[in-house]
């Protein structure tokens, strides 16, 4: 195959990948959308790039040399900064840009004032090989967040920086006085890598779609597991997880406690304040105590103006204890709403048990009735169950 057909196919197929990857993206929600239509304007641009080799000797030399480098270029840098998007990072401007003048400079010299095709070829691959292993910095474990899919992508950015790095070299050899034409002469390890950069394109946006399938199975399955207004855990996957500790405790003969806490008068802060300001005071609690608490205990909603404390390996003393410095936070906290100052404390009702009488079902029954108690005795604190 000659090489004007392999940019030729090249560019038709990084066109149609970059089809592919908007018609994904269009199904995500905003932000993965967003991300997805950013990496498929820079396939797009690559594709461009390709596109304007191909019609080398149909369009001006200077028109297709200079498009060339810019798309692909440009179409590499939107590649980092879709990458930095999607893991919620700032791109830097100099490395999305920086690139895009260099080559066009480079290019600009060595084809109209010292013409020189070896050179130019050898430092736009040169500057392409920079961004491509720059991409895989962003992807990589020292970059940022790298799961399975994200460490292959980096791999294919590092295989695509070696390809380029070795058109470096080769080009160098291929002297000065080579007309811009000279790249459908290129040798078979020239084809060998156009086609290992195009196959390494399709592959990477591949890569990037199922990355971006895995982010948003991940919210949804943390929208499925929280409450939407305080951002704790909801009422059903802190049963599941109480379930979970309460039989653990069982098999190792090992301490639980659970703690029901109340958010104080709550209808009064509503009804004086109004809802938004009773809303303001759930978030207030469920920030408080998911702040303070252990990363092996569980905290969150359990229902209206209640909130559910899991503590594994905790006794009566070491709970109560917790309890009441979280108490003594929420209260001494200045929580501000529409101006006013919302008088926040929380009534906690404690109960623990132990290997083989751990039941979810009577802890949760002891640390109610502890609570009731509470109430009853003028709240804003923490009683524990006598016995479960």
């Amino acid at each position: 195959m000659d090489s004007r057909t392999v940019y030729v196919l090249s560019c038709i197929c990084l066109a149609a990948t970059a089809g592919l990857v908007v018609l994904a993206a269009l199904s995500y929600p905003l932000r993965l959308r967003r991300d997805g239509l950013r990496w498929a304007a820079a396939v797009g641009l690559l594709a461009a790039g390709m596109g304007f080799v191909a019609v080398r000797g149909v369009l001006p030399n200077a028109v297709s040399v200079l498009g060339a480098h810019a798309s692909s270029v440009a179409g590499l840098g939107g590649f980092y900064h879709a990458l930095r998007r999607f893991q919620g990072g700032r791109p830097r401007l100099s490395w999305t840009y920086l690139p895009l003048v260099l080559a066009l400079a480079s290019a600009s010299y060595f084809y109209f004032v010292a013409p020189n095709y070896g050179l130019r070829v050898a430092v736009f691959s040169a500057i392409t090989a920079g961004q491509m292993a720059l991409c895989a910095w962003v992807l990589a474990p020292g970059g940022g967040p790298a799961p399975r899919n994200a460490r292959l992508a980096a791999m294919g950015f590092a295989a695509c920086s070696a390809l380029l790095l070795v058109r470096t070299v080769a080009s160098l050899r291929l002297g000065p006085t080579a007309p811009p034409q000279a790249i459908f002469r290129a040798s078979p390890l020239e084809q060998a890598i156009i086609v290992g950069v195009f196959v390494s394109f399709f592959a990477l946006s591949l890569s990037f779609v199922i990355l971006c399938s895995e982010s948003l199975n991940h919210e949804l399955v943390r929208q499925a597991a929280t409450d939407s207004l305080t951002g704790c855990l909801n009422r059903r996957t802190l049963e599941e997880l109480a379930e979970r500790e309460a039989a653990r405790a069982r098999r190792h003969d090992r301490l639980l406690s659970l703690a029901l806490v109340d958010l104080d008068h709550l209808k009064a802060i509503n009804d004086e304040h109004g809802h938004a300001a009773g809303d303001a005071a759930l978030r207030h609690v469920g920030r408080a105590f998911t702040q303070s608490v252990r990363s092996q205990d569980l905290f969150g909603r359990y229902g209206g103006d209640e909130f559910l404390l899991v503590m594994p390996d905790t006794g009566k003393a070491d709970a109560v204890a917790a309890c009441e410095r979280v108490c003594r936070a929420v209260k001494a906290a200045i929580v501000e709403h529409g101006g006013a100052r919302l008088p926040i404390t929380v009534s906690v009702g404690v109960a623990t048990s132990r290997g083989g009488g751990v039941e979810v079902a009577g802890l949760l029954a002891a640390a109610d009735a502890a609570l009731y108690a509470v109430k009853a005795g003028g709240r804003n604190s923490v009683r524990v169950a006598a016995a479960v």
